[in-house]
């Protein structure tokens, strides 16, 4: 690319469920979170329910290790957060957090 950015292949899926809508980018299918969403599903959707029983709608959520973004894009679509606080240690999986975050328009 003229900007000298690498172009990733990929493709953007949907997940639906409670009334909202919310996409992820794929770049590896047969990753264990990935594979969820590109199947239609949040990762770790049990605990994710689990979370709504427990969670008041407009908490701060502070999520250390925020990977991908699937529980981040849960917490602000379903738990309604007012603000969430993410850190994700590893650089290469910014990248593709900002991306999902921005599909979400988080």
């Amino acid at each position: 690319m003229a900007d000298g950015k690498t172009m990733i292949e990929g493709k953007i899926v949907r997940v639906c469920g409670r009334g909202a809508e919310v996409f992820f980018w794929i770049t590896q299918p047969d990753d264990l979170v990935q594979s969820r969403h590109a199947n239609g599903f949040f990762y770790e959707s049990d605990d994710l329910q689990l979370l709504m029983k427990h969670v008041k709608p407009g908490c701060v959520v502070l999520y250390v290790g925020s990977h991908i973004g699937n529980h981040a894009i849960f917490f602000e679509k379903f738990l309604h957060a007012r603000e969430i606080i993410l850190i994700e240690p590893n650089p290469a999986t910014i990248d593709h957090l900002r991306i999902n975050i921005g599909l979400n328009r988080l």
